[in-house]
Formats: C-alpha cells, structure tokens, sequence
C-alpha cells in the first residue's frame, strides 16, 4: 500500500502552474483570484506558497482544500 503523499508533495508538481485561491482564512482578498504557483515550502499540515497574483508575489499559508488547481489533470 503506498504512503499518502504531504500536502508539499502535492502542491510541488503544480509549481509553475495556475491556481485559484478558493479559501483564505485572513488572506480573505486573494479568495477567487488566480495566481502561478512560484514556490512551496513545508510547514507540517499546512504550507507556504509564493504566488504570483496581481503582479505581486504574495507569500499564502494555505492548507489542503485552499487552492484549486486550474487545468491540472490529477490535484491529488
């Protein structure tokens, strides 16, 4: 049986990809814009991502269910 993969290891694929940002939490003025993501880093159940929204990089701590990956095959 395979190990389930951490939420870094499913953003990481989508890296230079487009995502939208679906919930926000108290980055609540990103909710429903689409950025690239630029970069990931772990943070345990959570992660940090780098988009790129607006023409500004903004730093996000997002957790699983936040982003919504846009013309991906598998998300998972």
């Amino acid at each position: 049986m395979a190990r389930e993969k951490t939420f870094e290891q499913q953003l990481q694929p989508h890296v230079g990809g487009v995502v939208k940002v679906i919930r926000g939490g108290i980055y609540c003025e990103h909710v429903g814009k689409l950025g690239i993501l630029l970069e990931v880093s772990s943070s345990q159940r959570a992660a940090w991502v780098n988009l790129l929204i607006d023409g500004k990089i903004r730093l996000l701590y997002v957790h699983s269910g936040d982003l919504e990956f846009i013309g991906a095959d598998d998300a998972s």
